[in-house]
């Protein structure tokens, strides 16, 4: 302790304290702060795993509709393809035609809300490959499209415009400049899987005769002829 002398004590004064230096200190984590720590390391596992779970969930929604099936490789559901391109030629044709079945209509409409609710939550159930191969952008397209409600018989016609407006706008937003090179990329692959696959282009036939000559064909009947698009395109 310092001593101060007493000459410079005014009578009544007390000598200024004198301040120690305190050794260092961590503090100690708050135990609110230690289960935020834990819960943000715990979230990326969480979230994956929910993320996962929602997207059963929601295939499952559609198993009933016969547009889920079991994937042998990955040993998981996945949308069926084939089902879903049935699905959107004939709901393309019963909009065209004004007449859509009812059991077309109630699938058409089980399948959007299950897509939005995929898209909205960041769940990447349909990939481009299967937008492209099975022409779901078609389908949300002529949706929209004001001409086919004119007459139509579709039961949920506005809430199924305001789902189709809805994925496509998620869709374009996810898959950018890409989801408007689709129909760039169909006329790419029409040599090899699309219907140019059963047509050979012979140039020595030039001034005698088609150039293209169809390998194999088969007859449509009067029905399909008579459509504005052809199944599948």
């Amino acid at each position: 302790m310092a001593l101060w002398p007493v000459s410079q004590l005014k009578h009544g004064a007390h000598p200024p304290a004198v301040t120690r230096p305190e050794a260092p200190t961590t503090p100690l984590p708050s135990p609110l702060a230690l289960s935020a720590r834990h819960s943000r390391r715990d979230s990326g596992v969480r979230s994956d795993s929910l993320r996962g779970a929602r997207s059963q969930a929601l295939l499952s929604k559609l198993q009933s509709s016969g547009l889920v099936r079991f994937d042998d490789v990955s040993s998981k559901p996945c949308l069926d393809e084939q089902a879903l391109l049935e699905l959107c030629d004939a709901a393309r044709a019963g909009l065209l035609e004004g007449s859509m079945t009812e059991a077309v209509a109630e699938k058409v409409t089980r399948f959007l809300r299950a897509a939005v609710k995929d898209e909205s939550l960041g769940i990447a159930t349909i990939e481009l490959s299967t937008i492209t191969n099975t022409r779901l952008d078609k389908l949300v397209a002529d949706l929209q499209s004001p001409e086919n409600f004119i007459g139509t018989n579709l039961p949920h016609f506005w809430r199924d415009y305001a789902a189709a407006e809805r994925l496509q706008r998620l869709w374009r937003a996810r898959f950018r400049e890409r989801y408007f090179d689709v129909d760039q990329t169909r006329y790419s692959n029409l040599p090899e899987q699309g219907l140019l696959r059963y047509v050979d282009f012979d140039d020595t036939k030039r001034g005698h005769g088609h150039l293209w000559q169809a390998v194999a064909c088969e007859l449509l009947s009067g029905g399909q002829g008579n459509m504005q698009f052809e199944a599948g395109h």
